[in-house]
């Protein structure tokens, strides 16, 4: 069947819905080897995404003007750091590296600056970690952590330096200094700062902030905020603010030198429970501890995993929970106890502002405040799933939306680690696949789409879809009104991919009311689907709608819905197609011989011609999607077909043969007194088709 345009027709849409966050692009990434996994994502000003994790593999792809284009030998598969730059769509692999020495090297978070150089903490059991010099420390003696730099292009490492320790996760300001949290050695700790002098007698674990210099050749300070104990305390959380104050989050146990909080905390003890969490602010010397608290109830057990700044200087802090002693606030996403929760809470204020349980049950990571509009986006992994991406309205925590990674994907080996927002409207999500397929998370032009090992590492999108109508027109005639088996055009935004996508015949030889993830509803019915885009879906009215004066009109895509449209209807809405896909000019009509007529082929007086068009109304039978070999459905409306002044006799009226339902065939013998180029008129049920269409006589 030709290709029909459509013109533009004025049925608008007014309002947009909210957005559901969906999967639109997915890829695997690693070469051959025992394992590739990604651990943290970052992405920068230009949209590009980074990836962090390590491998054992020697196949990476895409290191050839790296600056460490090979992985560093050592004992059998030692694993080294890689780092990937992706294009913003994630297609594109920009460069990737390696990293790493003889031992294994595993990186914990990702950063990236504003002129897009890239940053990474991990630990290390290399002594020949590549170190740049003047490094701050040259040597791994002092502890099993490393800090790098990397420049923009994947070129030159700017800077390598061993740590004191282990860094857990970093921030890095204007300035691109890095404040790194982890337990690092108490000798380092600088004069001036927090916990110095450090007390006599201390155990392991203590929760520490050191600030990197841009060189990577020295520290700002070293501040020891406490935690050190039997058991020890783990920091998993770092935030800067605008005045350049650094909020650190994590969990410390009952057997502790404490971690500091000062007298306008929310909980000024801890709760007695095997671990409580805590967050504390630090000036940006290190030497003044501004705000401290606790969080926990009386003998729970509570663990903050995530921080997150507001721009109002609100915190919001998620993590894991056992407690019926907390109560949700009003509109919050979850009342009913659960693992996880997640909070809002003001700095000074003795209740917290928003609280609600989530339903996790494992392994948690936020992405931040952010997008548009904005949104508070967390991440877990679920008993019965492998994993739940919500967005929650802030500062409420009211459920926007949610997205739970497919049922049917195996669980085992399965973990979305880390994620990072791409404004305006995508997250990227980052994990590990071993052994198990992703399905239908994977693109068809993904940049691998297939693993190659049992181990793989992942890279997806998700984006806030929100489908939008602007206006639909006949596919034959452009205007309205509208009628039941009619072909039409809906225009608008995010209707369906990026790449088009065309007819979709199923399995019962009819064409599909589902294709590349969109659906079109008429009063909840869906519509045979011929054609769809981000910006265009063809589709066909379904039959269930004759009858009525009016239908509403849904475009779903990847589960997103568009705000309903209203869109009259009649009992018919004759177009007859032409040539140039305009709704006007030559008809689209076939000669006696099944030649096309034309001005230079023309049609012979007394012959017989067929003629094509839409929106006639209802046939008998009437099947929505359906492709007609025999026992064509008939028309049912009364009906005319004019070849210039004079009616011709019709033949047949009803289905165009091994044409989908909506698309009619009307079989007439041509008038003895016609002759020229005439007009061609369809008349059904008394509406008139659009004035304009010619058929060639002789």
């Amino acid at each position: 069947m030709m290709r029909i345009a459509v013109p533009l027709c004025l049925i608008m849409a007014a309002t947009l819905s909210s957005g559901t966050s969906v999967p639109t692009y997915g890829t695997y990434f690693g070469g051959t080897g025992d394992i590739n996994s990604a651990v943290a994502v970052a992405v920068d000003t230009s949209g590009n995404v980074i990836v962090a994790g390590f491998t054992t593999s020697q196949t990476l792809p895409g290191t050839k003007n790296a600056f460490q284009p090979s992985k560093a030998t050592g004992f059998p598969d030692n694993r080294d750091v890689f780092i990937a730059k992706f294009s913003p769509s994630g297609t594109t692999l920009l460069w990737s590296t390696f990293l790493g020495g003889g031992g294994d090297d595993i990186p914990t978070a990702v950063a990236v600056d504003q002129a897009g150089s890239i940053y990474v903490i991990g630990t290390s059991t290399s002594s020949n970690l590549n170190v740049t010099a003047g490094a701050y420390l040259s040597s791994s003696s002092g502890g099993n952590g490393f800090a790098a730099k990397i420049s923009a292009d994947g070129q030159s490492l700017v800077y390598l330096t061993y740590l004191p320790g282990v860094g857990n996760a970093f921030v890095i300001n204007g300035s691109g200094e890095a404040y790194i949290a982890g337990a690092f050695s108490l000798n380092v700790v600088t004069p001036g700062a927090i916990g110095n002098p450090v007390p006599p007698t201390q155990g392991s674990g203590g929760v520490s902030l050191l600030r990197l210099n841009s060189t990577g050749t020295g520290i700002g300070f070293d501040a020891y905020i406490g935690g050190g104990g039997f058991n020890g305390s783990k920091t998993a959380s770092v935030a800067i603010d605008q005045q350049g104050n650094v909020y650190v989050a994590g969990s410390t146990t009952e057997n502790t030198q404490n971690v500091p909080v000062t007298a306008n905390a929310l909980q000024g003890q801890l709760s007695n429970g095997s671990q409580t969490g805590f967050v504390v602010e630090v000036d940006p010397t290190g030497s003044q501890l501004l705000y401290g608290t606790y969080f926990g109830p009386q003998y729970s057990t509570t663990q903050v995993t995530n921080l997150t700044l507001a721009s109002d200087g609100s915190i919001y802090f998620s993590g894991l929970i056992n407690t019926d002693m907390l109560l949700a606030t009003p509109g919050a996403y979850l009342a009913s106890p659960a693992p996880g929760f997640v909070a809002k809470l003001t700095p000074g204020k003795t209740t917290l502002d928003a609280f609600s349980f989530l339903d996790n049950n494992g392994t948690m990571f936020s992405a931040g405040i952010g997008n548009q509009p904005q949104r508070l986006y967390i991440g877990f992994s679920l008993g019965s799933g492998p994993g739940k991406i919500i967005e929650l309205n802030v500062p409420m925590l009211s459920l926007a939306s949610s997205y739970s990674l497919p049922q049917g994907m195996p669980t085992a080996g399965f973990g979305a680690i880390s994620a990072a927002l791409a404004p305006p409207s995508s997250l990227w999500l980052v994990g590990l696949c071993g052994p198990c397929s992703l399905g239908s998370l994977i693109s068809s032009n993904a940049f691998q789409s297939s693993p190659e090992t049992s181990n793989a590492a992942f890279l997806v999108q998700l984006t806030n879809i929100s489908p939008a109508i602007s206006f639909i027109g006949s596919s034959a005639t452009g205007t309205s009104p509208f009628a039941a088996n009619q072909l039409i055009s809906i225009y608008g935004t995010q209707l369906g991919p990026q790449a088009a996508s065309g007819t979709q015949v199923g399995p019962d030889g009819g064409v599909t009311s589902t294709n590349s993830g969109t659906q079109v509803l008429f009063d909840g019915v869906t519509a045979p689907i011929l054609f769809t885009s981000a910006s265009q879906v063809n589709a066909v009215i379904p039959c269930s709608v004759a009858g009525q004066s009016s239908t509403q009109l849904v475009v779903e895509y990847q589960g997103a819905q568009s705000a309903p449209l209203t869109v009259a209807l009649s009992p018919a809405a004759p177009g007859i197609f032409t040539d140039s896909g305009s709704g006007t000019g030559q008809g689209a009509v076939l000669n006696q011989d099944y030649s096309l007529n034309s001005p230079s082929n023309p049609a012979a007086r007394g012959s017989f011609v067929s003629l094509y068009a839409t929106g006639i109304g209802p046939t008998s039978p009437c099947v929505d999607g359906q492709i007609f070999q025999n026992n064509f459905p008939t028309a049912t409306l009364p009906m005319i077909v004019g070849v210039g002044s004079t009616g011709a006799h019709v033949l047949y009226a009803g289905q165009a043969p091994d044409l989908v339902s909506g698309v009619a065939q009307f079989t007439v013998v041509i008038p003895d007194n016609a002759t020229g180029v005439l007009p061609l008129t369809l008349v059904v049920d008394g509406i008139f088709s659009t004035p304009g269409v010619t058929i060639a006589v002789k």
